[in-house]
């Protein structure tokens, strides 16, 4: 896998990392009923989920030298993988039923000027903000942040494909902010 969109995005892989949690602990409950997970997975999946969610948002604060959580080892490094790496692939399933969509829902010129390389990504992004004709398919925003998701979940796929890269680089950051951060003057007894 090459690098990512976003890798260096924490904020936004943190958001993503909750999104993707909030949206299980929504949709497992009726997987469950439906038959298509076991009680057993939805708790191990919430487990993993959660414990990336944490991941995140220890990196995300160690970044800006804020105080962190400390590291949640509750979950191994190798179960977040697998968990990630199946996110990746459903969300890249999803992304081409989208981009099949949009297909079919756009004008063919503009989807063949597209298919030529005539029509780059911030002129199509640009028409469609400005709904220009042959631009206002709501598909395309559908698009849009679809594959916004998709870059997110591969940055934390290529993260974790690399772990513990980014949990050590945010807290050698961590410890140079404070390095570098003046000292409190020493307050004067009163």
């Amino acid at each position: 896998m090459t690098a990512a969109l976003y890798i260096n995005e924490s904020a936004v892989l943190l958001k993503t990392a909750r999104a993707v949690l909030v949206e299980c602990e929504r949709n497992f409950p009726a997987w469950v009923a439906a038959g298509q997970m076991t009680q057993a997975q939805a708790d191990k999946d919430l487990r993993r989920l959660a414990a990336i969610v944490a991941d995140w948002r220890r990196i995300a604060a160690l970044r800006v030298g804020q105080p962190a959580e400390p590291l949640d080892t509750s979950v191994g490094t190798f179960a977040k993988y697998a968990l990630l790496r199946h996110l990746h692939e459903r969300e890249q399933q999803q992304l081409a039923a989208d981009r099949q969509a949009v297909r079919q829902a756009l004008d063919p010129a503009i989807v063949n000027a597209i298919i030529a390389g005539d029509l780059d990504r911030p002129t199509i992004q640009r028409n469609w903000k400005e709904r220009r004709a042959g631009f206002t398919s709501p598909t395309l925003g559908v698009l849009f942040d679809r594959e916004r998701r998709a870059w997110t979940i591969e940055a934390l796929l290529w993260h974790a494909d690399r772990w513990p890269r980014a949990m050590d680089m945010a807290e050698t950051q961590a410890a140079l902010i404070a390095r570098d951060r003046p000292a409190e003057p020493a307050r004067a007894a009163a």
